[in-house]
């Protein structure tokens, strides 16, 4: 859901009421988290990202569900996977 609420700019209770939306929609019965709860949890997180400097180019291939990303070479190995 933060996810959803960052990428749309939507307050906590409009992100709530969207994927409540977008399951039925959908025919998942799947529940959403309360909104407040969320807030509680995401004001708790601390991410991090390194910053690597890069001279070329980089790679990333991410997956159609979303929930894999290859790196450069990672991704080459699956497609012969798949094919294969």
């Amino acid at each position: 859901m933060g996810t959803i609420q960052s990428l749309f700019h939507l307050p906590g209770r409009q992100a709530e009421g969207f994927l409540e939306s977008l399951f039925i929609v959908m025919g998942i019965e799947l529940g959403v988290p309360d909104h407040s709860t969320l807030s509680r949890r995401l004001s708790k997180l601390s991410v991090e990202l390194p910053v690597v400097p890069k001279d070329k180019a980089v790679h990333v291939v991410v997956d159609s569900t979303g929930v894999k990303v290859y790196g450069e070479g990672e991704w080459k190995g699956v497609q012969r996977e798949k094919v294969g």
